[in-house]
């Protein structure tokens, strides 16, 4: 609104000539549109602004695990242990997939080690792996994780003295660790090499898939020699 004075100096009021085009009127509704459109953010970002970390503890683990996460700096479970370590537990069979560096062994470590300390026993798991590497790696990584509980672990692989590997076997560790080739060779020699109870546990760790057939008839000659 304007306001104007006559000639006899009455003051009176005028309506403001609009000159604005009906175009950028449109233009300036739809710049207000798409503001008030960034400031309020989807559902998703929502969701994953406000979702609460998953624990260790909620997997289900004690807090004697959840204390060895912690000191290994695991802040939080990876997507695999998420998703692998409750059903673990429940003593159920597990096949996971993800890939390397995503937290696959410390999926079925700390399931194994918390049945263990459930169930205290020597032989009480078995790790195959296709590599003496990868098995050297998996025994640090269950020795790290059962520093607190004195867990005692034993690698069995080719190329190494099998005369001192039978003896790292007769001292009972609790877990052992073996490529496949290695495990055949020592029950034929019948070295005193863990044999699977029906309360026991099994893993077999990144099998590679161009010798799966192989693997299957390796598996069912160790699953025939279980006492």
């Amino acid at each position: 609104m304007s306001t104007t004075s006559d000639d006899e100096g009455n003051v009176s009021e005028e309506e403001e000539v609009d000159d604005v085009s009906e175009e950028e009127k449109m233009n300036r509704m739809m710049s207000d549109i798409e503001s008030d459109k960034d400031g309020v953010p989807s559902n998703e970002e929502d969701d994953s602004k406000h979702e609460k970390p998953v624990t260790w503890k909620e997997l289900g683990l004690n807090e004697t695990l959840c204390k060895a996460c912690e000191e290994l700096k695991w802040k939080a479970p990876s997507k695999i242990q998420k998703e692998a370590i409750p059903v673990a537990l429940q003593g159920k069979d597990v096949i996971g997939l993800a890939e390397t560096g995503s937290g696959k062994t410390g999926a079925f470590a700390l399931p194994i080690l918390q049945s263990l300390l459930d169930n205290p026993q020597r032989y009480f798991a078995l790790i195959l792996t296709p590599t003496r590497e990868l098995a050297f790696q998996i025994s640090e990584q269950f020795e790290a994780l059962g520093s607190t509980i004195g867990v005692k672990c034993c690698v069995v692989v080719g190329g190494m003295d099998m005369v001192s590997q039978a003896l790292q076997l007769g001292k009972k560790p609790h877990i052992i660790i073996a490529t496949l080739v290695a495990y055949r060779t020592f029950v034929s020699k019948q070295l005193p090499l863990y044999k699977c109870e029906e309360d026991e546990v099994m893993a077999l760790q990144e099998r590679v898939s161009e010798a799966q057939r192989t693997a299957k008839l390796e598996l069912k000659d160790i699953e025939e020699s279980k006492v």
